[in-house]
This record gives C-alpha cells, structure tokens and sequence, in this order.
C-alpha cells in the first residue's frame, strides 16, 4: 500500500491473539496515550504516567551500555535499596499468559 492509513474508533479496541504478533517499521514507531502507557510480561512491568513517573517492576533487572552510562535527577535525591520500599505498580504475574490464553 503506497498511501497513508487511518483507523480510529470511539470506543475501547481490543486485539487478542493466541500465537505471536509483530509490528515492523522501517522508520519511527510511536506508541502514545493520554495518561498511562503500560507494558507487562507475567511478573515484569513498565508503566508511563502522563505525570512524568515511570514506574518499572519485576524480579530482576539488568541495564548494559558499552559506553558511558549516566543517571541524573534535577533537584531531587536518587535513592536505592531503601528498607521497606513498595513498588509503584504491579506486574500481572505467572498466570498472564494463561489468562489471555482463555480470553482467546
């Protein structure tokens, strides 16, 4: 298709699959929303709030770069590994994919 696509709904839309799916571009991908974005795999999550949180949780993490790495906060402390700290969001957890096996 060499033309430009549109698709809009008014409503909620739903897209349930039982195998895989993939979204390839050759450029830009956006994904966007008013006010939460929110990726989840069984016991990991990563929640955009339209706040300017992100919130990430699961079991483990691990961040690699080659280079230089970098953390800033602007005014404000970075605190790690605080005694008693609760997690911004939850992850669906171990039954998420037989869940929406069954809403298949």
């Amino acid at each position: 298709m060499a033309e430009n696509q549109r698709q809009a709904v008014k409503g909620a839309r739903e897209l349930l699959t039982v195998s895989s799916k993939l979204d390839a571009v050759v450029d830009g991908h956006v994904l966007a929303a008013g006010t939460v974005l929110r990726l989840e795999c069984g016991k990991s999550a990563i929640e955009l709030t339209a706040a300017g949180k992100i919130n990430l949780v699961g079991t483990g993490f691990n961040i690699f770069v080659e280079g230089d790495g970098l953390i800033t906060t602007s005014g404000g402390a970075l605190t790690l590994n605080t005694e008693g700290g609760i997690p911004a969001t939850s992850a669906p957890g171990d039954r998420h994919r037989a869940l929406i096996l069954q809403a298949v």
